[in-house]
């Protein structure tokens, strides 16, 4: 897997709605398509397991994505990719026409934090993607492990139990840390009193997420 950050840049004018690259359209998925994009995804689960979460656990179209989801569809309207584009940059594409659409439809967003995927997808998505996007600030790689056997049963922790806003702030200097060491962005940094607002959110939900 390859993580890229990006540089924050003007973003160039682009068709927010539909972008074509030869035959193929790309336009936001709504929550008609939910079934189709995760039946999309089903074809390589571990690859797809972050999108697929956000889509169960929030829904195709929500605010907590941080992001729209896209897809990109042939003439005869089947879908040839998927993509999350917006704070983290998740796609899953099965041709290379597709990743040159998705990438294409990538540059009108302006506020990417970073860009995730295979690492042979990601440096082909950034080769279309760069000359009219956001300028690589930080490339790292990480490794994608399987469990194939059951989790074996440990004792119990003591007083293990979900997050609330209460622990606010216990929770955000060590998420913060793992921000840094993978991004060398702080995100305490850059607080303000609306985020701190959405992290107590967050926190209640029992669910962290964010860079």
């Amino acid at each position: 897997m390859l993580t890229a950050t990006a540089q924050k840049m003007t973003s160039v004018p682009v068709d927010l709605l539909h972008r074509a690259a030869g035959q193929l359209t790309v336009s936001p998925l709504g929550k008609e398509h939910r079934a189709e994009a995760l039946k999309f995804l089903s074809k390589r689960p571990i690859h797809t397991v972050v999108m697929t979460g956000l889509i169960r656990d929030n829904g195709i179209v929500s605010e907590h994505n941080r992001g729209t989801f896209y897809g990109c569809r042939t003439e005869r309207g089947e879908l040839e990719g998927v993509a999350l584009i917006g704070h983290a940059t998740l796609l899953e594409t099965r041709t290379d026409q597709s990743l040159e659409a998705l990438a294409g439809q990538a540059q009108a967003y302006a506020s990417t934090h970073l860009i995730m995927g295979e690492q042979e997808r990601i440096a082909e998505f950034w080769s279309h993607y760069a000359d009219g996007g956001q300028e690589m600030r930080h490339a790292c790689r990480e490794l994608l492990f399987e469990l194939k056997r059951p989790v074996p049963v440990r004792e119990a922790v003591p007083d293990l139990r979900p997050a609330t806003a209460a622990d606010l702030e216990l929770i955000m200097p060590p998420h913060a840390q793992m921000a840094v060491e993978e991004s060398g962005v702080d995100p305490l940094e850059r607080l303000t009193q609306k985020d701190s607002a959405s992290g107590a959110c967050a926190a209640s939900s029992g669910v962290a997420r964010g860079y």
